[in-house]
């Protein structure tokens, strides 16, 4: 499970929004005023979602999700006249917002991150990926078929077999060689 990490300048905004979010049962990483120590905190954790303001004492919102890129949500707590949306791969959250409010939202945007980036770990990689094209195409013309029905096969046999796509194509073509 993913946490999430603190960076603000305020060590009283660290403490209130710890409070608030552990009294909901979230799971709390670090709290830093700085983001140096949140970035490596995010990549010891293999991920999580930074909850932050604008500017911290080394960096700025911005540069942290620069930083962090793909490993973390950065959602930057603003002013009233801030909204949810997405800035630069920002996520901003207007304040204020009530206690119960707040950890719902967080809550919610964790557990979209946490989706995202299982999404992101299942998909394959480039030597995968040729494995399974290499495959289809071998389907296709020992069987005279065309690569969406290859495919399809692949697919049927990696569910049958509770395989990896490219584990079920790593076979076919360990078949092909033997024969």
């Amino acid at each position: 499970m993913l946490s999430v990490h603190l960076a603000f300048i305020s060590e009283q905004t660290r403490r209130t929004l710890s409070r608030v979010l552990m009294s909901a049962g979230l799971p709390l990483g670090e709290a830093h005023g700085a983001g140096a120590p949140v970035i490596r905190a995010v990549r010891r954790r293999g991920g999580g979602l930074v909850l932050c303001g604008e500017r911290l004492s080394d960096m700025t919102a911005l540069h942290l999700r620069q930083t962090l890129g793909e490993e973390a949500l950065v959602v930057v707590l603003g002013r009233e006249n801030a909204d949810l949306s997405r800035d630069g791969g920002l996520i901003r959250l207007a304040m204020p917002l009530s206690p119960l409010e707040l950890a719902a939202r967080v809550r919610a945007l964790l557990q979209g991150e946490e989706a995202r980036q299982r999404a992101r770990k299942s998909t394959r990689t480039p030597g995968e990926e040729d494995l399974v094209q290499r495959a289809k195409e071998r389907l296709s013309s020992r069987l005279g078929i065309d690569e969406n029905t290859a495919h399809h096969l692949l697919q049927q046999m990696s569910m049958r077999e509770g395989l990896r796509m490219a584990c079920a194509a790593q076979k076919i073509l360990d078949a092909g060689e033997k024969n």
